[in-house]
């Protein structure tokens, strides 16, 4: 069963055998990853916003290193990027002259470090959308409980209205992250091996 293929240039993260496939594959998989990395900043920040209002510890901290971690894979897997792209320009004929002029090992290692860079950011990324979910978890139960309490104590109604929205933000919140963590280990597999 072949992959789908648009004009010659194969579906999947493994590249086909010519050079502008290997480049826009790879850029796919740099826009994908900068996609996920901007999304995990915006839920950071909600975070980190969320634990100054409540005094509580929401794991903020701990996402904004895995950030960290990921703008670093980021950063190397774009210089690897570079460096297979430059032996392409270089050698041309698809990497056939690569192999040839490099020789076998340095021909591997710039083929196949970009992937295995981007799989470990990714990996990265999936560990941060699970401490997310989890925090994201931790504020709606704890929104339910501080919802309880006011209807409790008869709080206004303007009160428990807020409440309530906040409650349904916070749910909305963690389906998203929890829909979004689901779609990326059910996709990578098929973007990697196409």
């Amino acid at each position: 069963c072949r992959s789908l293929s648009l004009d010659g240039l194969g579906y999947g993260f493994v590249p086909g055998r010519s050079p502008s496939s290997f480049a826009y594959v790879a850029c796919r998989g740099l826009l994908y990853l900068t996609a996920l990395f901007w999304m995990q900043k915006l839920i950071a920040s909600r975070l980190d916003l969320l634990e100054q209002s409540s005094n509580r510890n929401y794991s903020s901290g701990y996402i904004r290193r895995l950030l960290r971690a990921q703008g670093c894979g980021a950063l190397v897997t774009a210089s690897s990027l570079c460096g297979t792209a430059i032996c392409f320009m270089l050698c041309g004929q698809g990497g056939h002259a690569c192999y040839d002029h490099f020789g076998y090992d340095m021909f591997v290692f710039f083929y196949w470090a970009p992937m295995s860079l981007a799989t470990l950011a990714t990996c990265v990324s999936m560990v941060a959308s699970m401490v997310a979910a989890r925090s994201l978890a931790k504020s709606f139960i704890d929104l339910q409980r501080v919802l309880h309490l006011a209807e409790l104590k008869d709080a206004s109604v303007a009160v428990r209205a807020s409440l309530r929205r906040a409650q349904n933000f916070a749910a909305l919140q963690v389906m998203g992250v929890c829909f979004s963590l689901v779609l990326t280990i059910l996709v990578v597999p098929f973007v990697v091996f196409g």
